[in-house]
């Protein structure tokens, strides 16, 4: 018996049966290996998945935020180009606050 890195093998017999053994056992680990490695990556792949589907509905759900708050930004862009030039909007703007012109009194 012969010791290579602590693990022990025997001599193939004459007839070459000990040699079909292992390549047997090789071919078994080998395998295992292969079905451990393939095991691990379907596990891999399946949370990538799922990591990719939530990582989308965060994308959409920012998007729509987005251009919400680019609506709105018009929206007020739009108020201050009708306060700075339309006096019109500006009254209707300070009546709704309950304001009053000169000479003017406020009843409710």
């Amino acid at each position: 018996m012969r010791l290579d890195w602590g693990i022990a093998s025997a001599q193939a017999p004459a007839d070459g049966r000990g040699s079909r053994w292992k390549e047997r056992a090789r071919g078994a680990v080998w395998a295992g290996a292969l079905g451990l490695l393939a095991a691990v990556l379907a596990v891999q792949a399946e949370r990538a998945g799922r990591e990719g589907a939530v990582l989308a509905r965060r994308s959409a759900s920012l998007d729509r935020e987005t251009e919400r708050l680019r609506r709105s930004n018009q929206s007020l862009r739009d108020e201050i180009r009708a306060l700075e030039t339309d006096p019109v909007y500006v009254e209707s703007f300070l009546r709704r606050w309950k304001m009053v012109g000169g000479g003017e009194k406020l009843i409710e």
